[in-house]
């Protein structure tokens, strides 16, 4: 079975406490249909903590165009809030020094 795992990291945040949810279209997804870490405290500083969060989508679904989108709610963001959308264009790698696509 195919499927596209993609995966929201969320950094230096501190209160530990967190929202995340994935949205599909804007649109909430179940929370069974993705795990979130608890947030852990970072060694190097001690004083602030990441989590990161995995989201398994079936080929078919990806296929279909629709926007995948990992929502973050803190009280420290801006605005408390923050969300980034899964860009699905094509990426391609360059040979290195060539500046031509890789095969």
């Amino acid at each position: 079975r195919e499927s596209v795992t993609v995966t929201c990291l969320v950094k230096a945040f501190n209160p530990p406490d967190l929202f995340l949810r994935w949205l599909r279209n804007g649109e909430p997804l179940p929370e069974a249909d993705y795990v979130t870490l608890a947030p852990v405290l970072e060694p190097q500083t001690s004083t602030s903590y990441f989590t990161y969060s995995s989201l398994t989508i079936s080929a078919a679904d990806w296929a279909t165009g629709d926007d995948f989108t990992c929502l973050v709610g803190h009280e420290q963001l801006p605005l408390q809030v923050a969300q980034k959308t899964v860009d699905k264009r094509p990426a391609r790698c360059k040979k290195k020094g060539t500046g031509r696509p890789e095969k």
